[in-house]
């Protein structure tokens, strides 16, 4: 009997198997970027990002979440815990990127939680397992099988209706990517600092807080 606690995901398959499957194009997109970046389009390839095709010549994967909230919560990744202390300043040198995809020009992404998946032996341990080896495998096959992108799950979201999508480029900074419209730059202000703090169990403090007191997010 296999045990429980052996893992599901398989490897990737062959890139053809994948080509033809189910998409997804029309959601709103949020991503958190360091404020003094003039594009929030940056593709990363050196196996730090989850889906970072390695391998791939000269392509990498730019991250995106299906809410500005959401996406706050994955660029703190497990630095968050309920009861955190996030300075304020985190939010200050950050700003949030919004897109969506061109509807005269739409991306292909694959939808990733769609069942159909679920043949090739893709399980949520894709979007959710520590190590990064197997889930690169996979992007660099949605890659090569033709995918502008995925759609999938989020390790630190528990929500629905929040998902990311994993954008693949020209790896590196770019000016732009072919196939989405209305991107827009905002700061966080103090309703949003208030509301994620609502809604996450955290406290956005303004004023330095001893090390041992509590644990600082900066």
């Amino acid at each position: 009997m296999t045990s429980r606690e052996t893992e599901s995901l398989q490897k990737a398959p062959p890139a053809d198997a994948l080509v033809g499957g189910p998409t997804r194009g029309d959601f709103d997109l949020a991503r958190v970027c360091d404020s003094r970046h003039p594009s929030p389009w940056f593709f990363s390839s050196d196996g730090g990002g989850r889906f970072d095709p390695v391998g791939e010549s000269d392509f990498g994967a730019c991250y995106w979440a299906s809410s500005w909230m959401a996406a706050v919560r994955e660029a703190l990744g497990p630095d968050y815990r309920p009861g955190a202390v996030i300075a304020r300043s985190w939010f200050d040198q950050r700003c949030v990127w919004s897109t969506r995809p061109d509807p005269d020009d739409p991306p292909l992404i694959a939808d990733l939680l769609n069942a159909h998946w679920t043949a090739f032996g893709l399980t949520s341990e894709l979007w959710t397992r520590i190590k990064y080896g197997r889930p690169q495998k996979w992007g660099a096959a949605f890659l090569r099988a033709g995918y502008d992108g995925m759609l999938h799950g989020l390790r630190h979201v528990l929500t629905e209706a929040d998902f990311g999508v994993t954008v693949f480029g020209p790896a590196g900074a770019q000016p732009h990517r072919r196939g989405f419209t209305n991107v827009e730059r905002t700061s966080f202000d103090d309703d949003d600092c208030r509301a994620f703090a609502a809604e996450t169990n955290v406290l956005v403090e303004a004023t330095p807080v001893p090390p041992y007191a509590l644990h600082v997010i900066s």
